[in-house]
């Protein structure tokens, strides 16, 4: 009989109790714990001290990530995109929260800080680190967004292309809603490279002879909004790029066709009264 084996398993016990309660896993458990009860305050100051405890282990990085997304959460946005910073230089760059934190940090600079610019290096970066179509279409989507704002407008139609092209057929439902919004975006940069609609109504009030050229790009504006549309002409932005598609008709000159597509509109259009005064002018215009 092996009179040593209880000792050994004693010994294992204990130094597995120890390694198991280490004082950063305590003080990470009991931070996760305050998050779930709601108590904020509490799991910063908890996720603080695993951080504190051991900052170059797993958990000490699990830590200052989780730290990072607790203000992220709460709207505490420049504290998170400090943290977000400090956890890429800390994290492995095989890590798989590598994209949603690269994608964070650049939500923060677009939505909340107005740095286009800075927001666009880092989802340049995120695009690397994308593990799926969906994730490829967001990134893309959201650099779309990006060049729109800074009136780059050459660039945002072709990143809202690309966006469309990565999830063209896709069934989800949420999907749809966005390549809706890329659709509806690129049309707009579109027109903003075009011809001035304005110097295509000049044209035409002084010369009634006026015939829009086939290959005007309006037409390419048509196609695009017509695209969004089949989608769904009763979403957010369905029911946008029919506005706009009643808008690109009359500027060629097809005002009964605008008619019905505004006379359409009027039961969903969000300004009812921009919509009734539009048909009043198309109509006394006949």
């Amino acid at each position: 009989m092996n009179r040593k084996a209880p000792i050994f398993t004693v010994l294992f016990m204990l130094v597995s109790s120890c390694w198991f309660n280490r004082p950063e896993d305590r003080y990470y458990d009991e931070a996760m714990r305050y998050r779930s009860e709601g108590e904020t305050s509490k799991a910063v100051d908890s996720f603080k001290k695993s951080i504190a405890t051991a900052p170059k282990s797993n958990i000490g990085k699990e830590a200052l990530y989780m730290l990072g997304d607790v203000y992220y959460q709460t709207g505490d946005y420049k504290k998170a995109l400090r943290i977000f910073k400090l956890c890429l230089d800390r994290m492995d760059l095989k890590s798989k929260k590598r994209y949603a934190i690269l994608n964070r940090i650049a939500w923060i600079n677009f939505a909340k800080l107005n740095a286009q610019e800075e927001a666009l290096k880092y989802y340049i970066k995120a695009l690397d680190y994308t593990s799926s179509r969906e994730e490829r279409f967001d990134v893309l989507l959201s650099m779309g967004n990006c060049y729109f704002k800074i009136y780059k407008f050459d660039l945002a139609v072709e990143y809202f292309n690309k966006a469309v092209k990565e999830v063209e057929g896709s069934k989800d439902e949420e999907i749809k809603e966005k390549i809706q919004e890329a659709l509806y975006y690129m049309a707009v940069s579109y027109s903003f490279l075009s011809q001035d609609f304005a110097e295509i109504s000049l044209q035409k009030n002084a010369n009634p002879q006026y015939r829009t050229p086939a290959d005007d790009p309006t037409r390419k504006i048509l196609e695009i909004l017509d695209k969004c549309i089949t989608y769904s002409g009763k979403s957010k932005y369905g029911i946008l790029c029919r506005y706009q598609k009643a808008e690109a008709l009359e500027e060629l000159g097809e005002k009964a066709q605008a008619l019905k597509v505004l006379v359409d509109l009027v039961d969903v259009y969000p300004n009812k009264a921009v919509i009734e005064s539009k048909i009043d002018r198309l109509r006394e215009g006949k």
